[in-house]
């Protein structure tokens, strides 16, 4: 009699669609496999699992005595590994002496898992594959070094006999994963995986799998090309079994893996073709519908979210695992993360509390910036909490030092909050335009820019005015005015969208249609900033970039209505004279950036390597580098920039803020505008560079493959790469792109040598941004779209 052998996966309900895309490839290659669902979440209240083809066994039901401390403990994907060895118990627990087969949710089988069954009737207790079978060293990542921190063997697939070993290998790694599955590579801990590394040692019975049809993915595909012959494919020289879509975005045609920069879609063979089949399954099983569907244990009993900040100060505080009620907590408890810090020795000057400081620690610019053993640092670092810090991480005002809670007014009717969306029709049509109307930055910028193109319209617009801390303000203009209108439109960003709106009073505020206008410069939207939609009606992006980003993670209304490019009359000769340019033919090449918006997006670096590789004698070719900025200068990157600037001939830096008139001065001054970003959520001075009729040299990708095309400006080509810790606000599991340098040294050389060029380009620019992005055609998108919301709310 065989043994009897079930396959699992663990997901939460989000990741339903894998796991029922697997579940097919599985049994359409054998139909007689038993499969089980481990779900490390609450089935949602709109599912029904006997619906499902396979059974759902929720993780709450497994029988951890410290689940709630666990589901609390780790983030989603920490707690979705920790729960690994427990199911294997259960599975033995329900039937002993069988085996068990675990395969990440993300996996396609492609034939019958046949070698399983002979090596495991050949004796072996524990099967295990490596991540390769060759050296990953041609500077991609994941490289051997990653491959050496995360661990030695995938556990996206893990197969066990029920056995002594396995037993004792089973209670010894649930243990581990009680408190310590961490996604801490720091600290040599890569969640549930790395531990594996010890278990052929622990199990006399181990076997590993070289066969390379087994657990193909991007770790491994130098080494086993995937070929197709027929209907069914090889990888390398064996029949490819089951294939591990690690990190795929199904709403990106050129994107593989998300968690690597080896290979794009392109790159990859024949296996383009089976990505695309696993992508087709997905959407069969609505994935667009369950990944919006919220995890259980990520927010509190009251809907607070729970941030990743909270966990970590969790665990910090309580080292151990807890038996613990979890109504209890699951409830929102202010104290134990506003308590002083215990690790920081002197608070004098400004109190950090626990939160304050996790957050400190999870951010490299933070650490770079505040200096926590300096008073004024820690004050400085405080300060900026308060104003932006909390808010950009979705943390509540209760970790706020010094908030103070409404008032308790039982007797009186409760007022309305923020997320109270009923619409007064009695409302004039008219809008509130709320943003940084009066600060010198590019926010403030695109604030009046709207406020323009909506009046040019005829719309009916007045002002409420923000003011931002730690940028020049405007005194003069037009006032804010507090009559009525029925449309209030914020022009600030996500993670200032709840903070705005509760500054307002409740007149300015109920009542109204909301609508925000948000940007984001990467692909994947920050999750804690999702709460800030609660608040509006709708949302309003300035690209396809960020539409698809906040699209992906937001189930309201997104209007796409770009920035209006405003080109204001400049000097040509005062901007070349303010910039030291005394020759009118020199070529004014000017890369431009703002040290507070993460220097590495801007890439400052990557400009200055191609300008210096471009012209190594610049005074000969007649050509300069402006590296035009503004921010503080007391983060080491900033410093780098600026000290390889000082070595490069022919660069000039002009490190200031400049007014409006100033801006336009020297930008009609340049001849090109150099941008290799690494990413955009639009890009407006590329396209206010275009608009005057300057050439735009710009990475290809992001917000700015809106207006940019090889006819009117010189798009880069580049490859997608993993952001590193600290690159950017919610880097991990993001991509950006990173320009390939030598084809910008060549369109500086063209442009330098072929004048004819350069006016092409600059007249093809001028019309593109004049007919599709002025204020004339942008208060007429905006117009009609506030119309409708008018008819449809009158």
């Amino acid at each position: 009699m065989a043994t009897p052998t079930t396959y699992f996966t663990i997901c939460s309900a989000n990741y339903m669609p894998f796991a029922r895309t697997l579940h097919a490839s599985l049994t359409r290659h054998q139909p007689d496999a038993r499969f089980v669902l481990f779900l490390a979440d609450i089935v949602p209240d709109d599912l029904d699992a006997n619906d499902l083809p396979f059974d759902v066994v929720e993780a709450r039901t497994l029988g951890i005595e410290t689940f709630p401390d666990m589901a609390f403990r780790y983030d989603i994907m920490e707690f979705n590994t920790a729960i690994k060895p427990f199911c294997f118990q259960k599975v033995f627990r329900d039937q002993p002496g069988s085996r068990a087969v675990y395969l990440d949710p993300d996996i396609y089988v492609t034939a019958p898992l046949t070698r399983l069954d002979e090596v495991f009737d050949e004796g072996a207790e524990l099967i295990l594959t490596p991540h390769a079978l060759a050296p990953l060293d041609d500077g991609y990542d994941p490289d051997d070094r990653r491959i050496m921190q995360t661990g030695s063997y995938n556990l996206g697939f893990a197969a066990m006999a029920h056995a002594t070993d396995t037993e004792r290998l089973l209670g010894w790694w649930a243990d581990h994963m009680r408190t310590r599955c961490l996604n801490a590579l720091p600290m040599g801990i890569f969640v549930d995986q790395k531990f594996m590394d010890m278990a052929p040692a622990f199990v006399e019975q181990a076997h590993i799998l070289r066969h390379r049809g087994y657990n193909v993915a991007y770790w491994n595909l130098h080494e086993r090309p995937v070929a197709r012959q027929g209907d069914q494919y090889t990888a390398g020289s064996d029949p490819l079994v089951f294939f591990h879509f690690s990190g795929v975005d199904r709403k990106n045609a050129e994107v593989f893996s998300r968690h690597q920069n080896r290979y794009t879609a392109a790159d990859i063979g024949d296996a383009r073709e089976l990505l695309e089949e696993y992508k087709a399954a997905l959407a069969s099983h609505d994935e667009d519908h369950w990944r919006r569907v919220p995890y259980a244990y990520g927010t509190h009993k009251d809907g607070r979210p729970i941030a990743d900040f909270m966990r970590k100060v969790y665990r910090r505080v309580h080292e151990d695992a807890l038996s613990v009620d979890e109504d209890g907590l699951f409830t929102f408890n202010p104290t134990l993360y506003n308590h002083r810090s215990d690790t920081l020795l002197d608070h004098q000057g400004a109190e950090i509390t626990r939160i304050m400081h996790e957050v400190w620690r999870m951010r490299t610019d933070l650490r770079t910036a505040f200096d926590l053993r300096r008073e004024r640092d820690r004050k400085d670092f405080a300060a900026w909490y308060r104003k932006d810090g909390a808010a950009q991480h979705g943390l509540p005002p209760e970790l706020i030092p010094g908030y103070e809670p409404p008032a308790d007014t039982p007797d009186a009717e409760e007022p309305k909050g923020p997320t109270d969306l009923d619409v007064d029709p009695s409302l004039p049509e008219a809008v509130t335009l709320v943003g940084y109307l009066k600060t010198e930055s590019g926010v403030g910028e695109a604030a009046r820019n709207k406020e323009a193109a909506l009046r040019s319209a005829g719309v009916q617009v007045h002002r409420r005015t923000l003011r931002a801390e730690g940028f020049a303000n405007l005194e003069d203009g037009e006032e804010d005015s507090l009559e009525d209108a029925r449309i209030l439109y914020l022009h600030v960003n996500a993670d200032r969208t709840l903070g705005t709106l509760g500054t307002l009073s409740e007149k300015e505020r109920l009542g109204r249609y909301r609508i925000g206008y948000w940007a984001w410069e990467l692909r994947t939207f920050p999750s804690h900033w999702v709460a800030a939609a609660d608040g509006l009606h709708e949302i309003w992006v300035p690209s396809r970039f960020v539409r698809d980003a906040v699209a992906e993670r937001i189930d309201k209304p997104i209007t796409l209505i770009p920035h209006p490019v405003v080109i204001n009359p400049g000097d040509r000769a005062k901007g070349r004279a303010a910039m030291g340019l005394d020759d009118p033919e020199t070529l004014a090449v000017a890369t431009v950036f703002d040290t507070r918006s993460f220097i590495k997006r801007k890439n400052p670096m990557g400009a200055l390597e191609a300008f210096r590789r471009a012209f190594p004698d610049p005074k000969k070719s007649n050509v300069r580098l402006i590296l035009k900025s503004h921010g503080p200068l007391d983060s080491d990157l900033a410093r780098q920039v600026f000290a390889e600037a000082a070595g490069v001939p022919g660069v000039i830096v002009k490190h200031q803020v400049m007014t409006g008139q100033d801006m336009a001065d020297f930008m009609e001054g340049i001849d090109v505008l150099l941008s290799p970003h690494r990413a955009e959520g639009f890009g407006l001075n590329i396209a206010e560079a275009m608009g005057r009729g300057k050439v735009a040299i710009a990475t290809n990708w992001s917000g700015n493959t809106d207006f940019m095309t090889s006819t009117n400006s010189v798009p880069i080509d580049f490859s997608l790469r993993s952001l590193a810790p600290g690159d950017y606000p919610f880097a991990e599991g993001q991509m950006w792109a990173e320009p390939n340098i030598d084809q910008i040294v060549h369109a500086l050389r063209d442009l330098a040598e072929d004048i004819a060029l350069q006016q092409k380009l600059g007249q093809e620019a001028a019309v593109t941004i004049g007919e599709q992005f002025g204020l004339e055609r942008i208060g007429s998108l905006s117009k009609a779209r506030i119309d409708a919301i008018l008819t449809a709310t009158g």
